[in-house]
């Protein structure tokens, strides 16, 4: 076989597979982007609906009764008792899912 064709044979399988995967990180990205705009375009779209008007605020951290009252109130038709509280694990920080930290109601 001519050394003229071996090198065109490769040469056209390298384009090849640069080509595609130049395509694959292309998408990759592409689709990122594009996830990102659509949960970000629906997370806005989403806050109108779902407005906080106010919040408790303690200086021992403790909002249990204020929050008790809320919720007993006939004026307050939802009292979300989520906290939002922060720590470090091994010098990362994660959240209080399980909501036990001390400013949690």
């Amino acid at each position: 076989m001519n050394v003229f064709r071996k090198e065109n044979r490769r040469r056209m399988l390298f384009t090849l597979t640069l080509t595609l995967l130049t395509a694959a990180l292309s998408f990759g990205f592409v689709s990122r982007a594009v996830e990102y705009l659509a949960v970000r375009q629906e997370l806005e779209r989403l806050s109108y609906y779902y407005r906080t008007i106010g919040w408790l605020t303690s200086e021992d951290e403790n909002i249990a009764v204020g929050a008790e009252i809320l919720k007993e109130s006939p004026y307050v038709e939802t009292a979300d008792g989520l906290g939002y509280l922060w720590g470090t694990l091994t010098d990362l920080y994660n959240a209080d899912l399980q909501a036990k930290g001390g400013g949690c109601w």
